[in-house]
C-alpha cells in the first residue's frame, strides 16, 4: 500500500531554515485570459506534434520499415513511440531543474522550440527507399528529441498556469490544461482524418501535418515569450528560497508523494494510449476498418472528452478530486474488458457508443489530476516533482500501451485482450487513490 499523504504535506523533517523566506503571493480573483489563451497554446501544440506519430503509425511503418512483415513493422514503429515515452523522465528532470531554477516561462519556451525542430525535421526525413538504415535510426533520434521536449510541457503548462490561479478555480484552470493536451491530439487526429480523404494513398501527405507543426510551434513560441512569469514563482525567488538542485530536494522530502503522484497518473496514462490514440491503428490494423472512419470515430470520442473535462475540473473544485477519481476509476475495473468487447465485435455504431462511454469514464478521472499534482507540492521544488511523477508513469503505462496492446492481441488471439491492461493499470491507480487523501484546500506555497 503506498504512503499516506499527510494532511500538511508542506511540514517536513530536516533543516527548515533554507526555506524560512518563501511567502506566497496574494492570491489572484483569476487568471487573465491572456495567460491562461497562451499558455494552454503552447501545450495544444506541442501535443498535436506528438499525437502525430501515433496516428500515423501504419504509413511511417511502410516508409521506414518496409523489408519486414506487416506486423513486424508496426511493432517497429510502436517501439519508436514507446522510446520517445522512455525519454520523457529525462526531460522531466532537464526542464524541471530549469523551471524551478530560473523559472517557468524560459523553460517553456525551449521546450516548445525543441518540438518545433524536431517535429519539421521528422516531417522531411527520407525513406528507407531513398537511404536505407539510416531512415530508421534518423527517425529514432527526431523521436526521442520529441519525447525529451514533451517531458518538460505538460507538467510545466501544468505549474504554469495553475501558480497564476486562485486556489479555488485550480480544478477547473488545470483542467483547460488536459483540455488543452486533448484538444492537441484531437487536432492531430482530425488532420490525419481530413488527409486520409483528400490524400488517399498519397505518398508524400503524412508529411503536411508534420510540417505544418512546426511552423505552428514556432508561433507558439513567440506568444510564450510575451506572458509574465507566475506569481508564486517570483516570490520565491525573491525570498531567496531557490533551491540549487530542486530534484534532489524533492527526492530527499518528497519521496511519498513523487511515488503516490505516478500512481494516481497509471491508469490515465495507459486508457489515454489504448483508446485515443491507438484506437484508431486498432480498428484499422485488427478490424479491417477504413482508416478514415476509425480516425472519424476517435475524433469524435476526443471532441466529446474536451467538452467533459472543464466540467468535470469544475465539479473537483466544489466536491473535490478524490471522490471523483475513485468513481472513474472502479468504472474503468468494470467496464475496460465489456467495452473492449465491443471494440473487437461491433460495428461503427456500436464502436460509436462503446468509445463515447470510455471517454465519459476518461473526463472523470483527468480533470483532477493536475489540480492535485500542484496541491501535492510545494512552488520551490513543483515543476521537478510533478515532472518526474507524471513522466515516469507516462514512460512505463502509456507509452509502452499500443506496444503492450499488439504483443496481448498476438500473445492471446483475442482482440479484446487490451481491456486487461486497463484493468491493471485501474488497480494501480485505484490503490492510490485509497492510500492518498484530499488535497483540496491543501494547496502549498
Amino acid at each position: 500500500m503506498l504512503p499516506l499523504m499527510r494532511d500538511k504535506p508542506q511540514v517536513r523533517p530536516g533543516p527548515p531554515l533554507r526555506y524560512s523566506g518563501e511567502v506566497s503571493s496574494p492570491e489572484p480573483a483569476v487568471v487573465p485570459r491572456q495567460t491562461l489563451i497562451v499558455g494552454l497554446m503552447g501545450n495544444l501544440l506541442e501535443w498535436y506534434d506528438f499525437g502525430l506519430y501515433g496516428y500515423f503509425a501504419p504509413l511511417i511503418a511502410e516508409r521506414f520499415f518496409p523489408a519486414q512483415a506487416p506486423d513486424a513493422a508496426l511493432v517497429s514503429t510502436f517501439g519508436i513511440f514507446a522510446l520517445g515515452f522512455l525519454m520523457r523522465p529525462i526531460g522531466s528532470v532537464v526542464f524541471g531543474h530549469f523551471g524551478d531554477k530560473i523559472g517557468r516561462r524560459g523553460t517553456l519556451a525551449a521546450s516548445v522550440l525543441l518540438m518545433a525542430m524536431s517535429t519539421g525535421l521528422l516531417g522531411a526525413l527520407p525513406t528507407y527507399q531513398q537511404v536505407g538504415i539510416l531512415a530508421p535510426i534518423l527517425l529514432t533520434v527526431l523521436r526521442l528529441l520529441q519525447g525529451l521536449a514533451i517531458g518538460g510541457e505538460y507538467t510545466g503548462s501544468m505549474t504554469f498556469l495553475l501558480e497564476h490561479a486562485p486556489p479555488s478555480k485550480r480544478g477547473r484552470v488545470g483542467s483547460w490544461v488536459v483540455c488543452s493536451t486533448v484538444a492537441g491530439i484531437l487536432s492531430g487526429s482530425a488532420m490525419a482524418a481530413l488527409l486520409t480523404r483528400l490524400l488517399p494513398g498519397s505518398a508524400w501527405g503524412w508529411r503536411v501535418p508534420f510540417l505544418l507543426g512546426a511552423l505552428l510551434g514556432i508561433v507558439g513560441l513567440y506568444i510564450r515569450l510575451r506572458i509574465a512569469e507566475t506569481p508564486e514563482f517570483l516570490a520565491v525567488r525573491r525570498s531567496g528560497a531557490i533551491v540549487k538542485f530542486p530534484l534532489l530536494e524533492a527526492l530527499r522530502h518528497y519521496r511519498c508523494e513523487i511515488l503516490t503522484a505516478a500512481s494516481l497518473t497509471a491508469l490515465q496514462a495507459a486508457a489515454f494510449y489504448l483508446i485515443f490514440v491507438y484506437f484508431p491503428t486498432y480498428l484499422s490494423t485488427e478490424r479491417r476498418f477504413p482508416r478514415g472512419s476509425a480516425l472519424i470515430l476517435n475524433t469524435f470520442g476526443m471532441g466529446l472528452l474536451c467538452i467533459l473535462i472543464p466540467v468535470l475540473g469544475t465539479v473537483s473544485d466544489r466536491f473535490g478530486r478524490r471522490p471523483q477519481q475513485i468513481v472513474g476509476t472502479v468504472a474503468y475495473l468494470v467496464l475496460a474488458y465489456p467495452l473492449f468487447l465491443v471494440f473487437s465485435r461491433g460495428g461503427f455504431v456500436a464502436c460509436f457508443f462503446a468509445h463515447s462511454a470510455f471517454a465519459v469514464i476518461h473526463s472523470a478521472i483527468c480533470s483532477p489530476i493536475p489540480a492535485m499534482f500542484v496541491e501535492m507540492f510545494p512552488t520551490r521544488v513543483r515543476y521537478s516533482s510533478v515532472s518526474l511523477a507524471f513522466n515516469i508513469a507516462l514512460a512505463f503505462f502509456g507509452g509502452s500501451a499500443p506496444l503492450i496492446a499488439n504483443w496481448l492481441i498476438r500473445s492471446t488471439r483475442n482482440l479484446a485482450a487490451p481491456g486487461f491492461y486497463l484493468i491493471l493499470s485501474a488497480g494501480v491507480t485505484l490503490a492510490a487513490l485509497l492510500a492518498v487523501r484530499e488535497t483540496h484546500g491543501q494547496g502549498q506555497n
